[in-house]
């Protein structure tokens, strides 16, 4: 069974999620809160789908809310409830916050609703698109991770290697003095002449 997409609702106003929780009912799940203070934990915890945010805001403007969050979740889609805005400022909020949505307030319902529903679909097709893009980059990220490995392996197998060599010379080296200054055959009969033949 798929997830219910999820939508938080950032408003000191509890009747704004109220409507919507209630517009949405079984289709998603609508968490809110009153500030920005409390939203970030909860932006943290989990991946939301859709973000609504009132710019009149205690603390901090929804504006700067929304543009201290356009990473994280690629598929999120944001709604930002404002006063009317200057056109440089709307362009700047539409290109750099990348907000899906700006709607002047006071707004009527039917009208938000029918925005959040967009949102709401966008997002759901933008994730459905972000996981089939992870599972074929899949292959290609472990295949990465292998060539990064390489190097490390190479030097691992060069000590390695290198180590059994110089255990083995040692060996054959502390052999050699036993017999030859304190005349210890450990092999007898055994010569360094022998493991050429």
């Amino acid at each position: 069974m798929p997830r219910r997409p999820l939508v938080l609702v950032v408003a000191p106003d509890p009747a704004l999620a109220t409507g919507i929780a209630a517009h949405l009912r079984a289709r998603a799940e609508v968490r809110s809160c009153a500030d920005t203070l409390q939203a970030e934990p909860i932006l943290r915890a989990e991946p939301f789908d859709v973000l609504i945010c009132r710019d009149e805001l205690p603390g901090e403007p929804g504006i700067m809310f929304l543009a201290r969050h356009t990473e994280g979740t690629p598929w999120m889609r944001r709604i930002l409830i404002c006063s009317p805005l200057e056109p440089e400022l709307l362009l700047h909020i539409i290109n750099e916050v990348r907000v899906f949505r700006c709607v002047v307030a006071p707004c009527p319902d039917h009208v938000l609703h029918r925005h959040v529903d967009q949102a709401i679909e966008e997002a759901v097709s933008a994730h459905g698109r972000f996981l089939a893009a992870a599972r074929e980059d899949h292959p290609v990220r472990l295949l990465s991770a292998w060539i990064k490995l390489l190097p490390r392996l190479a030097l691992l197998t060069v000590l390695t290697c290198g180590g059994v060599f110089l255990v083995g010379a040692a060996t054959l080296f502390v052999l050699y003095l036993l017999k030859s200054v304190l005349g210890i055959d450990i092999f007898a009969d055994a010569h360094l002449s022998s493991l050429w033949r």
